[in-house]
């Protein structure tokens, strides 16, 4: 990898969600399946709330045509 603007985080805490921003990676997803929620992840920075790991291919892969994209990590 060339360039962490290319590298996905996806974390539970707000520490972890700090750190992907600081790293510099483009998507820093926060989980609701670990110890923070919506709002704490959000403050920390995500640019992504999943209400879990299993949404990232979901967040990371593109939609098939006509797919209407409604979740909040859209």
């Amino acid at each position: 990898m060339d360039d962490v603007r290319n590298i996905a985080v996806c974390a539970d805490t707000a520490t972890a969600i700090r750190s992907g921003r600081r790293a510099g990676a483009s998507i820093v997803a926060g989980t609701l399946t670990g110890a923070h929620d919506h709002d704490r992840l959000r403050t920390a920075g995500a640019t992504h709330i999943l209400p879990s790991v299993t949404a990232l291919p979901d967040l990371l892969l593109p939609a098939p045509a006509g797919d209407t994209l409604t979740a909040d990590h859209r």
